[in-house]
Protein backbone atom coordinates (compact mmCIF):
# COMPACT_ATOMS: atom_id res chain seq x y z
CA UNK A 1 0.00 0.00 0.00
CA UNK A 2 0.49 4.03 -0.60
CA UNK A 3 0.80 6.28 2.34
CA UNK A 4 0.17 9.89 1.24
CA UNK A 5 0.80 12.92 3.67
CA UNK A 6 -0.98 16.09 2.44
CA UNK A 7 0.77 19.65 4.32
CA UNK A 8 -0.79 22.53 3.77
CA UNK A 9 -2.82 25.56 4.83
CA UNK A 10 -6.41 25.52 5.26
CA UNK A 11 -8.17 26.22 2.37
CA UNK A 12 -5.24 25.28 -0.22
CA UNK A 13 -7.27 22.05 -1.44
CA UNK A 14 -5.71 18.98 0.28
CA UNK A 15 -8.87 17.18 0.11
CA UNK A 16 -8.86 17.95 -2.89
CA UNK A 17 -5.85 16.38 -4.01
CA UNK A 18 -6.84 13.22 -1.22
CA UNK A 19 -9.90 12.67 -3.67
CA UNK A 20 -8.29 13.07 -6.79
CA UNK A 21 -5.30 10.57 -5.27
CA UNK A 22 -8.20 7.74 -4.41
CA UNK A 23 -9.87 8.95 -8.11
CA UNK A 24 -6.14 8.38 -10.46
CA UNK A 25 -5.43 4.72 -7.99
CA UNK A 26 -9.12 3.31 -8.31
CA UNK A 27 -9.25 3.76 -11.84
CA UNK A 28 -5.29 2.52 -12.25
CA UNK A 29 -6.72 -0.99 -10.43
CA UNK A 30 -10.42 -0.75 -11.79
CA UNK A 31 -11.89 -0.90 -8.73
CA UNK A 32 -12.61 1.42 -5.71
CA UNK A 33 -9.73 0.86 -3.18
CA UNK A 34 -10.04 0.37 0.21
CA UNK A 35 -9.10 3.87 1.99
CA UNK A 36 -8.39 5.39 5.63
CA UNK A 37 -8.57 8.71 6.17
CA UNK A 38 -7.40 10.28 9.31
CA UNK A 39 -8.25 13.73 9.98
CA UNK A 40 -9.07 15.87 13.39
CA UNK A 41 -12.47 15.60 14.23
CA UNK A 42 -13.33 18.74 13.21
CA UNK A 43 -13.19 18.21 9.40
CA UNK A 44 -14.48 14.18 9.20
CA UNK A 45 -18.15 15.35 7.73
CA UNK A 46 -16.65 18.08 4.91
CA UNK A 47 -14.25 15.10 4.10
CA UNK A 48 -17.24 13.29 3.28
CA UNK A 49 -19.33 15.89 1.60
CA UNK A 50 -16.13 16.80 -0.64
CA UNK A 51 -16.24 13.43 -1.79
CA UNK A 52 -20.10 13.16 -2.74
CA UNK A 53 -19.03 16.78 -4.45
CA UNK A 54 -15.87 15.80 -6.17
CA UNK A 55 -16.21 12.57 -7.19
CA UNK A 56 -18.80 9.43 -8.38
CA UNK A 57 -18.03 7.30 -5.46
CA UNK A 58 -21.18 6.60 -3.82
CA UNK A 59 -22.07 7.57 -0.54
CA UNK A 60 -22.59 3.87 0.50
CA UNK A 61 -18.96 3.54 0.15
CA UNK A 62 -17.85 6.21 2.36
CA UNK A 63 -18.30 5.94 6.71
CA UNK A 64 -17.34 8.11 9.28
CA UNK A 65 -15.95 6.49 12.42
CA UNK A 66 -17.63 8.15 15.25
CA UNK A 67 -19.70 7.85 18.33
CA UNK A 68 -18.37 6.35 21.69
CA UNK A 69 -17.64 3.09 23.25
CA UNK A 70 -19.44 -0.20 21.67
CA UNK A 71 -21.41 1.76 19.73
CA UNK A 72 -18.50 3.33 17.53
CA UNK A 73 -16.86 -0.03 17.38
CA UNK A 74 -20.43 -1.67 16.12
CA UNK A 75 -20.99 0.58 13.54
CA UNK A 76 -16.85 0.40 12.26
CA UNK A 77 -17.06 -3.06 12.29
CA UNK A 78 -19.87 -3.27 10.48
CA UNK A 79 -18.47 -0.54 7.81
CA UNK A 80 -14.97 -2.38 7.55
CA UNK A 81 -16.90 -4.84 5.97
CA UNK A 82 -19.00 -3.13 3.72
CA UNK A 83 -17.73 0.04 3.06
CA UNK A 84 -14.26 1.00 1.03
CA UNK A 85 -13.36 4.32 2.80
CA UNK A 86 -13.32 5.04 6.20
CA UNK A 87 -12.93 8.50 7.40
CA UNK A 88 -11.66 8.65 11.01
CA UNK A 89 -9.86 10.31 13.61
CA UNK A 90 -6.03 10.14 14.89
CA UNK A 91 -7.39 10.21 18.76
CA UNK A 92 -9.36 6.57 17.89
CA UNK A 93 -6.52 4.96 16.61
CA UNK A 94 -5.51 4.71 20.29
CA UNK A 95 -8.33 2.51 21.58
CA UNK A 96 -7.43 -1.18 21.16
CA UNK A 97 -10.66 -2.35 19.40
CA UNK A 98 -10.60 0.51 16.99
CA UNK A 99 -7.14 -0.44 15.80
CA UNK A 100 -8.14 -3.65 15.40
CA UNK A 101 -11.38 -2.91 13.69
CA UNK A 102 -9.30 -1.11 11.38
CA UNK A 103 -6.73 -3.85 11.05
CA UNK A 104 -9.71 -6.19 9.61
CA UNK A 105 -10.22 -3.54 6.99
CA UNK A 106 -7.36 -5.64 4.55
CA UNK A 107 -6.49 -7.10 2.05
CA UNK A 108 -6.47 -3.63 0.53
CA UNK A 109 -6.32 -1.92 3.87
CA UNK A 110 -3.89 0.92 2.96
CA UNK A 111 -3.94 2.07 -0.26
CA UNK A 112 -4.04 5.85 0.70
CA UNK A 113 -3.63 7.14 4.21
CA UNK A 114 -4.57 11.09 4.05
CA UNK A 115 -2.60 12.62 7.13
CA UNK A 116 -5.25 15.75 7.29
CA UNK A 117 -4.08 18.42 9.51
CA UNK A 118 -1.17 16.41 9.41
CA UNK A 119 0.92 19.25 11.09
CA UNK A 120 -0.90 18.07 14.34
CA UNK A 121 0.80 14.65 13.51
CA UNK A 122 4.32 16.02 13.70
CA UNK A 123 4.67 19.01 15.92
CA UNK A 124 1.94 18.42 18.93
CA UNK A 125 1.21 15.00 19.77
CA UNK A 126 4.10 12.39 19.18
CA UNK A 127 2.05 9.57 20.09
CA UNK A 128 -0.88 10.20 17.34
CA UNK A 129 1.97 9.89 14.71
CA UNK A 130 3.11 6.55 16.21
CA UNK A 131 0.45 4.83 16.12
CA UNK A 132 -0.37 6.02 12.70
CA UNK A 133 2.58 4.81 11.77
CA UNK A 134 2.08 1.08 13.60
CA UNK A 135 -1.54 0.98 11.78
CA UNK A 136 0.52 1.44 8.74
CA UNK A 137 3.04 -0.94 9.56
CA UNK A 138 0.52 -3.60 10.75
CA UNK A 139 -2.22 -3.98 8.15
CA UNK A 140 0.93 -4.03 5.22
CA UNK A 141 3.42 -6.29 6.90
CA UNK A 142 6.10 -3.55 6.64
CA UNK A 143 7.26 -0.83 7.52
CA UNK A 144 5.30 2.61 6.81
CA UNK A 145 7.09 4.67 4.05
CA UNK A 146 9.07 7.86 5.83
Amino acid sequence: GKEYAIFGEMGVGKTCIGINLIRKNSLKHNALLRTIILCPPSVKVNWKREIAIHSKIPANQVHISEGSGQKRIKALEKAVASNRIIITNYESLLTGKVMAALKAFKPQMIDHEFYDASITMQCHDVRKSQISRQLVYQCTNGPAEQ
